[in-house]
C-alpha cells in the first residue's frame, strides 16, 4: 500500500534571502557577520524577506533553508534528502525573483526588460540554474526535525554577469540610441590627455538614495553631466574589475582601493537626489567636471560615498 503521507513531505519551509557581496576569494561569513565589519553599504529592498545588494564585489547571493519533518517522511536519510532538495529548489527561485526585482531605471525593473526581450528570458534562466553553490549543508535538530541550507552566489555585471543579457539589449534599442545622441549633443566631445584628476568621488551625505542600474549626474537645471548607458563598454568590460558603478560607507580609502578612481578623483559633492534616482550636482561642479579631461567618465572611474547621516 502507497503511503500517502509521501505525497506531501515537507510540514514546513522557513526561507531567508540574502543579497550581498563576497569577495572573489576567501572566506564566504554570514551577512550578518559582514555588515558588522565591512565599510561598504548595502542597499536592502524588497518586502516580504531581506535583500541586500553590494556592488563593491558584485555579486547576488541567496540564502534559504528547507526543513523536514521525520514524522512526514520514510527515514531521517528521506527527511535530509528532501530537506535539501527543498532548499535548492527555493534558493534557485529566489535568485530568480530577486534579480527580477532589481531596478534598472527609475520606472523599470528586470523583469520589465525581459518581457520586452523574451528571446533572452531563456538565456536569463539557464545562467541561475548555473548560479555557484557557495555552500550546503544538513543539519539533525534537537527536536527531530532537519534542516538544510544552500546558499549560490551569482555575478551581476561583466562578462557573464546575470545584468549583461539585458543591458546589452538595453543599449541596442532605439530610445537609448535616441538618447545617447542628446548626450552627445548637450555635452563636450570625449577629451583624451593628461588631467590632474584620475576620477571621480560623488560624496552623498544625508539624503536618501535608492539607486537604479542606469542613472546620471545631473545640473539643477536639468542637465545631463553623465550617463551610465555612456560608457564605453569594450573598455569597461575588459578594464575594470567590477560592476557599472561602486557605493561606499564614507570611506575615502576604500573608495580608491576598489573604486578604480586613482590617487587624485575630483571629488563633487551631491546636492540632490531626484525622484527618479539620479544625483544633482552644482552648476559649478558641472562646468568643472566637463572642463576636464574627461576620458575617466567615459571609463567609468566613478565611485560614491554614501551616508544617510
Amino acid at each position: 500500500m502507497k503511503n500517502t503521507n509521501d505525497t506531501h513531505p515537507i510540514l514546513f519551509m522557513l526561507a531567508g534571502f540574502l543579497l550581498s557581496a563576497t569577495a572573489l576569494f576567501g572566506q564566504y561569513d554570514p551577512w550578518a557577520h559582514t555588515e558588522e565589519t565591512q565599510n561598504f553599504v548595502k542597499i536592502v529592498k524588497k518586502d516580504n524577506y531581506r535583500s541586500r545588494v553590494d556592488h563593491l564585489h558584485d555579486y547576488v547571493m541567496v540564502e534559504a533553508e528547507g526543513a523536514a519533518d521525520p514524522r512526514k517522511v520514510l527515514s531521517q536519510a528521506h527527511a535530509r534528502t528532501l530537506a535539501l532538495k527543498t532548499a535548492r529548489a527555493l534558493a534557485y527561485e529566489k535568485l530568480m525573483e530577486t534579480v527580477e526585482g532589481l531596478k534598472m531605471t527609475s520606472n523599470t525593473i528586470y523583469k520589465d526588460e525581459l518581457l520586452k526581450w523574451s528571446f533572452i528570458v531563456t538565456r536569463v534562466k539557464g545562467m541561475i540554474k548555473n548560479a555557484e553553490v557557495l555552500d550546503e549543508n544538513v543539519t539533525d535538530l534537537d527536536d527531530g526535525s532537519v534542516l538544510a541550507k544552500v546558499r549560490l552566489v551569482y555575478r551581476l555585471h561583466g562578462q557573464g554577469g546575470i545584468m549583461m543579457p539585458v543591458i546589452e539589449e538595453m543599449l541596442r534599442s532605439p530610445a537609448v540610441v535616441k538618447e545617447r545622441k542628446s548626450f552627445e549633443v548637450n555635452n563636450p566631445p570625449r577629451k583624451k590627455g593628461n588631467s590632474k584628476y584620475t576620477g571621480v568621488l560623488l560624496k552623498i551625505r544625508g539624503l536618501k538614495w535608492d539607486p537604479p542600474e542606469f542613472w546620471k549626474i545631473k545640473t539643477p537645471s536639468s542637465q545631463t553631466v553623465w550617463d551610465t548607458r555612456f560608457v564605453d563598454w569594450e573598455y569597461a568590460n575588459t578594464e575594470i574589475t567590477y560592476g557599472t558603478w561602486n557605493l561606499f560607507k564614507k570611506d575615502k580609502k576604500l573608495a580608491k582601493k576598489y573604486g578604480r578612481i586613482g590617487d587624485s578623483p575630483l571629488e563633487i559633492k551631491v546636492k540632490q537626489i531626484t525622484e527618479a534616482g539620479n544625483l544633482v550636482i552644482s552648476e559649478k561642479d558641472a562646468l568643472k567636471l566637463r572642463q576636464t579631461n574627461n576620458e575617466f567618465l567615459y571609463e567609468n572611474r566613478i565611485a560614491v560615498i554614501y551616508s544617510k547621516k
